[in-house]
């Protein structure tokens, strides 16, 4: 009887902090990083959540964040409408092509901006893998936003058409879950269908991950790093 052959592959989690709420000069920090990962052998490269362009942990140590009307927030609300990006956008063209020509499979986790449709306008916490084809493999929103994140993003579409299958790739077969969506029932039912061996969480904390790995019972990826100062930007937080 034969046995099968172990096969071995390397990949490789960008833990770096972008341009916080500046999608140009994010974009082109990415590239580096992907080109920095491509040279070093890995043929698989996971950025964490929301890295274009920045996580907006000012929801949790700003007070005042959800007040009604309230300049401040709608301040730095703008900015990270600014600087987020749509699937239709250069950004997205730049990333597929940086994928292309470096052979490597990208995942990175995006402020999506919705220009079109009945979805028009809202942001969403999204997933974007690009093959080494350069073709944008699978788009995945988070399927809850967790806690104060609903103040900035939207729940994903209850009619499931922005979601991607699971496809094939130089790691197998996995599928893309943020932060917490491992543990929401449609998450796992999404896994089970595609016959995902593996998965690739984006979070910003490490600990709910670990757990969430252990409950699934499957190989994990964790792409997260973490929080500075700069993530926490927002006019009344400075004495925070």
């Amino acid at each position: 009887m034969q046995s099968s052959a172990v096969r071995t592959i390397r990949v490789a989690i960008a833990q770096a902090a972008p341009v916080y709420y500046n999608k140009a000069a994010s974009l082109a920090k990415a590239i580096d990083l992907i080109r920095d990962a491509a040279s070093q052998g890995a043929v698989l490269v996971a950025f964490g959540e929301t890295w274009f362009s920045g996580y907006p942990a000012w929801l949790d140590v700003c007070p005042t964040a959800a007040l009604w009307d309230h300049e401040p927030t709608k301040g730095v609300f703008a900015q990270l409408r600014e600087n987020s990006v749509s699937l239709e956008g250069p950004e997205v063209c730049r990333l597929a092509n940086a994928a292309r020509d470096l052979q490597i499979g990208v995942i990175i986790g995006v402020n999506e901006r919705v220009e079109k449709g009945p979805a028009q306008k809202t942001l969403y916490n999204s997933l974007l893998t690009f093959s080494p084809e350069g073709r944008l493999a699978n788009h995945h929103p988070k399927l809850v936003p967790t806690f104060t994140e609903r103040l900035v993003w939207g729940p994903w579409r209850r009619d499931r058409s922005h979601l991607r299958r699971v496809r094939a790739s130089p790691c197998g077969r996995f599928d893309l879950l943020g932060t917490l969506d491992a543990s929401c029932a449609n998450g796992n039912a999404s896994s089970r269908r595609a016959r995902s061996r593996s998965r690739v969480a984006h979070c910003q904390r490490n600990g709910a991950t670990r757990e969430q790995a252990l409950r699934i019972r499957r190989p994990m990826l964790c792409a997260c790093r973490r929080l500075d100062d700069a993530d926490a930007r927002h006019p009344e937080c400075a004495a925070t």
